[in-house]
């Protein structure tokens, strides 16, 4: 102590410590002494003492009354500790504390803290301002009444499967703020990681929510304008087809109509010139040839479209066609699920083409619940069928199919805007990849499309 002060105990000369305390603290640690003096109880205080090097340095002070056998304190005994490293460190985790804490409260995004078991326990001002709640009125799941009730269940199951698996959550659902008077909800993005202990354990949850909601509504009108245009290109690419399907046909048409009047006239004479009907009816004969082989090229042009085929997976072509179609707001709601064992093939296809299939295989299935006051559920399974062909199969909870032994036949369709060809086209494109594509009602409710695709390269394939 002497050395740390810098002076002799002759030069102290009695004087106590509290004059080398800053003057401002001073009044303040004397009393405090006093007062244990007085009682006669433990003393122990930090403040700080300045030293021989003219610096001021942190001290945890502490004393005990030595007694006698009465009771009687006769000496006081004193320790001060350097606390001057133990104080700064702290000073500095509290500057950092603060300087967090402010990042978390000003950064433009909703940060919330949750612990193991997915309770909250932590949001920002951001979060608390929009969603005009504390942690209280939110935990066991009084969060629900933020949430838009179409999303609410899967935003619970997403949610509770990360807690139970400990995997990082994302998500994207609405999210109303109960200060806004007009009610409205807005699109959120949510992240989530856990923080684990040294032996793997979840502690705390860190989440972060992204108001994307003009990101969204710009996507799905932009989205809506695609879907509008694709539509407007299919009915001109038909118009077209039409018009050109007409033009081939016409001159053959025209040629049988001229040689059928020909024919009734030539019978008409008295006697009936027959040599000239037998020319007529060649005539038809051979102009009813010439507008078959004009439809034969017409479904050749369908049916030997170029196919790049390569192997490609299952999984990944039904996950792209998932993907795709949830683009369309309107398919967006459908619960989706796939299922396919680990082992399975790859499949030799043009990979464009079998996902349009898949789309439109799809899109039937989601479609085929208008109506039924059900949600859509789409079920899709994959499975090795022998040692050349893999099968997949896409099942959903509608009313099933009426008329199964016409569903393939073009122009035939039960959807009052359906124009009939899509199953017709699908399962010419399947054939063509030497595959089949057939379907089947369920026996509870629903129908399943089933379609098999070569696992190999097959021996003259285009």
């Amino acid at each position: 102590m002497l050395s740390f002060i810098g002076k002799t105990w002759e030069e102290i000369d009695g004087k106590p410590l509290f004059s080398l305390v800053p003057p401002d603290e001073r009044e303040r640690v004397h009393k405090h002494w006093q007062q244990c003096v007085l009682e006669g109880s433990s003393y122990q205080d930090t403040y700080q003492i300045t030293g021989a090097d003219g610096k001021l340095h942190w001290y945890l002070v502490g004393g005990e009354p030595f007694r006698d056998e009465t009771g009687e304190i006769l000496h006081w005994y004193g320790v001060c500790a350097d606390i001057d490293d133990l104080k700064e460190t702290e000073v500095a985790l509290q500057q950092r504390e603060h300087q967090l804490r402010e990042i978390t409260e000003t950064i433009p995004a909703m940060i919330w803290c949750a612990d193991a078991d997915g309770q909250p326990t932590y949001y920002n001002r951001r979060h608390t301002e929009y969603a005009g709640t504390d942690i209280s009125e939110t935990r066991d799941l009084g969060y629900k009444k933020l949430i838009h009730p179409d999303d609410w269940e899967s935003v619970i199951q997403r949610w509770t499967h990360s807690i139970q698996t400990g995997e990082p959550h994302t998500d994207v659902f609405r999210m109303r703020g109960m200060r806004r008077e007009d009610g409205q909800y807005r699109w959120h993005q949510v992240r989530a990681e856990a923080m684990r202990d040294a032996d793997g354990n979840i502690v705390q949850w860190y989440g972060l929510n992204i108001d994307i909601d003009e990101q969204k509504c710009t996507e799905d009108s932009l989205r809506e304008v695609q879907t509008q245009l694709a539509r407007a290109t299919r009915i001109a690419t038909v118009a077209e087809l039409s018009a050109s399907i007409a033009h081939e046909l016409n001159q053959p048409l025209t040629s049988v109509i001229a040689n059928a009047h020909a024919c009734r006239r030539w019978l008409a004479t008295n006697p009936p010139n027959l040599d000239e009907v037998r020319s007529s009816v060649e005539c038809i004969l051979r102009d009813g040839h010439a507008a078959d082989e004009t439809m034969q090229s017409i479904r050749t042009l369908f049916k030997r479209e170029s196919l790049k085929k390569s192997q490609c997976s299952i999984p990944d072509m039904v996950r792209d066609a998932v993907k795709l179609l949830k683009e369309d707001p309107t398919m967006r709601d459908a619960a989706i699920m796939p299922e396919f064992p680990n082992n399975l093939p790859d499949v030799n296809v043009d990979q464009i083409q079998i996902q349009q299939v898949l789309i439109n295989l799809l899109s039937n299935a989601i479609e085929a619940t208008e109506n039924t006051g059900r949600t859509p559920q789409v079920g899709i399974t994959g499975a090795f069928l022998d040692e050349l062909l893999a099968t997949i199969e896409i099942s959903d909870n509608g009313d099933g199919i009426a008329e199964l032994d016409t569903l393939f036949e073009p122009f035939v369709t039960s959807k009052a805007k359906g124009m009939g060809i899509g199953l017709a086209i699908s399962r010419s494109i399947i054939e063509a990849h030497d595959g089949t594509l057939t379907a089947r009602n369920n026996l509870d409710q629903g129908a399943t499309f089933s379609l098999t695709l070569p696992i190999f390269a097959l021996s003259g394939n285009r």
